[in-house]
């Protein structure tokens, strides 16, 4: 009896380890994502031939790619 108790306290401790693993991953990856999107840099579109650039756009190079 105390076998099969060991071996349901070795699964149970198995199953809480993947749902952590799994609300770790779901509370987390949410926030990379965000914060890669949030990092990505605009693109310049010009809209009927008009592109307003702002001395901004300019802070890390000093060129801008226009698409």
């Amino acid at each position: 009896m105390e076998e099969v108790n060991k071996h349901h306290m070795v699964v149970w401790a198995k199953a809480l380890s993947l749902a952590l693993f799994i609300v770790t991953m779901l509370i987390f990856l949410p926030l990379l994502y965000h914060f890669g999107v949030a990092l990505k840099p605009a693109a310049k579109v010009a809209d009927e031939g008009i592109v307003t650039i702002q001395p901004s756009d300019f802070s890390e190079r000093k060129t801008l790619a226009l698409t």
